[in-house]
């Protein structure tokens, strides 16, 4: 009888325990489930943040391709003018060429999401491999472009603008600046002197160089926002 007793002991402690564990599987199950969806839900958020932040991001790849190009058009037609022997006759536009030479701006893009995703730890979040890598492409070829573009500034800076001060009337370049000089300076443009000195073709043509360096990495980023607007949308 004790025996007895004892086997239904043990059956009733065995069925006792396993319900507590069902009842703990199921717990965590419910819990899976619920993990789950708000994960699919925090991913659905940030996928559509990234594609507002990251087509803003187009835009902006555009202006500065737009504006390299500008910048690129006008050096290669102050090569076309220093084919001749002699500049004779100075051409109405050089002082807006000349300022195309040096006007640059950097690339500023918005990475407000990208960053809390990075501080947040969220990127387990992301199911979308493509995505993601696509966006570990873009911090690694953002940076790559900040570096050509601090080569860059550091050449038109260090360069370009200290040449022209030295040779030009620096003034009338600054016409087409923000400040906007309305009266020419009183000394001699200079320009006759630098399109004359091989120094001055070889600043242009090595601007010519970084300028298509710099549109080189801004065609591969916009690549990148392309894969990223299309896994996000």
């Amino acid at each position: 009888m004790q025996e007895n007793r004892f086997s239904k002991y043990l059956l009733y402690a065995l069925g006792d325990i396993l319900l507590v564990v069902i009842g703990i599987l199921l717990a965590l199950q419910i819990n899976s489930w619920k993990q789950d969806r708000l994960d699919k839900k925090a991913e659905k958020s940030i996928s559509s943040e990234l594609a507002m932040e990251f087509q803003k991001n187009a835009d902006l790849i555009q202006e500065q391709l737009n504006e390299i190009r500008v910048s690129t058009k006008a050096c290669i037609e102050i090569m076309s003018i220093m084919e001749h022997e002699v500049l004779t006759d100075q051409p109405r536009n050089l002082d807006s060429l000349l300022y195309l030479t040096i006007e640059y701006s950097n690339f500023n893009p918005s990475t407000n999401t990208l960053e809390e995703i990075y501080q947040l730890g969220n990127f387990s979040i992301l199911t979308n491999k493509s995505l993601k890598n696509a966006l570990f492409e873009w911090s690694r070829e953002f940076q790559n472009y900040r570096d050509i573009y601090d080569i860059y500034e550091k050449y038109i800076e260090e360069v370009i603008l200290p040449y022209y001060t030295e040779h030009i009337a620096l003034k009338n370049v600054d016409k087409f600046s923000p400040m906007a000089w309305k009266k020419d300076s009183r000394f001699n443009s200079g320009y006759a002197d630098i399109f004359n000195d091989r120094s001055f073709e070889s600043l242009i043509d090595n601007n010519l160089y970084h300028l298509a360096r710099l549109e080189e990495h801004y065609q591969t980023l916009d690549g990148i926002v392309k894969i990223i607007l299309q896994e996000t949308r």
